[in-house]
Parts: structure tokens; C-alpha cells; sequence
């Protein structure tokens, strides 16, 4: 199996792992912001069992509800590599196009915004994720009493962190050899802490 190959794949539930991981960084911090947040909400959509909201924020922009959609796209998908490689979050902008169209099809009247925050396996995000991540990390650094660009910066860091732990997991999970003898062997190679 190419390495690359096990940041996309569903066996394991390690992708689901990821999601959750990246979806919990953003919801505790709008916790902390402040705003009403709740995870993971029943379904909003009459006579349909999708739940687009990862996150649900009331009355956040001029009274409206807004449905965070969180959605990992593994950035070296052979599909359109070729776009992939030449513009930058190109899969992140496609996931976000198709959760959009998917959401519009069901409920094309309905009230909520939907939002969809678009990574990659590798970093990239929609420009729509960032501008979102910049103005939450607004509010929380007004409730927290710290500078938006220490907010922007930590929030940012969270989300990445996050991120690579998933992938870090989805890796080894992978590995060939158990991660108790991988671990093992690296251990040995590590200088000790003195």
C-alpha cells in the first residue's frame, strides 16, 4: 500500500477519528467564544436524516442559525491530482461544492445557513473555513482577553494539530509491523532525555 493511500481510507474508522478530532478543536473554542453552540444536533431537515450540522451556532449572524459542516478531503486522492497539484486546496474547494449542492438539493428553503469548513489532509482549506476560523477566533479572543492575532494563531494550531494527530493515526494504523514493536524500535534510535 503507497503511504499516502491510508489518509483517505475508511477501514478502521480512523477518518472518523480525524473528523471528530477537528470538529472538537472548533467546538470548544466557540464554547469559550461564547456563542451557542451545540455538537452533532438531531436532524434539522423535515422528512430527511441528514444531520449537516457538525457544529449548530444560534442566532449567529443577523438572527440565522448556522450549520457547521466539517469535511476532511485527503489532499493526494488520485482523483484530479493533476488540478491538485497546481491549485492550491483544490479537493478542499470541491468537498465544500458537493456538501453545498448535496445540502441545496434537500432543503432549498431553509433556515440556516450552511457552512461548510473544508480541509485537507495536508493543511489546505477553503477560503470560506479561514475567513470562518478568523472570525471565531475574533470572538474568542474577546471573551478570552487576548489579541485576535494570538487568538488566530492558537486557533489555528489547534485545528492543525488536530489534524495531523488523525492523519499521524490513520498512518500507523497502517504500518505493517504493530505500533508497539514500531514504537519500540524508535525508542532505541531516540536519544534519552537527560
Amino acid at each position: 500500500m503507497r503511504g499516502h493511500l491510508c489518509l483517505g481510507c475508511k477501514e478502521g474508522g480512523q477518518r472518523t477519528y480525524r473528523h471528530d478530532a477537528v470538529r472538537n478543536a472548533i467546538f470548544q473554542v466557540s464554547q469559550a467564544s461564547g456563542l451557542s453552540a451545540s455538537l452533532e444536533v438531531p436532524p434539522l431537515l423535515a422528512g430527511c436524516s441528514k444531520r449537516p450540522a457538525d457544529i449548530f451556532l444560534r442566532d449567529f449572524s443577523h438572527g440565522k442559525n448556522l450549520a457547521l459542516d466539517v469535511t476532511v478531503s485527503n489532499t493526494m486522492q488520485n482523483t484530479n491530482l493533476s488540478k491538485a497539484c497546481v491549485e492550491t486546496g483544490f479537493h478542499a474547494t470541491d468537498a465544500a461544492d458537493r456538501k453545498r449542492q448535496a445540502f441545496h438539493k434537500v432543503a432549498p428553503n431553509s433556515t440556516f445557513i450552511l457552512l461548510p469548513l473544508s480541509f485537507e489532509t495536508l493543511g489546505g482549506m477553503t477560503q470560506e473555513t479561514e475567513d470562518f476560523l478568523t472570525r471565531l477566533a475574533g470572538f474568542w479572543a474577546a471573551r478570552q482577553c487576548m489579541s485576535n492575532a494570538e487568538a488566530v494563531g492558537k486557533l489555528f494550531q489547534r485545528v492543525s494539530v488536530a489534524l495531523q494527530r488523525g492523519n499521524s493515526e490513520m498512518i500507523i494504523k497502517h504500518l505493517p509491523i504493530p505500533p508497539s514493536r514500531l514504537y519500540g524500535r524508535l525508542r532505541g534510535l531516540m536519544p534519552l532525555a537527560g
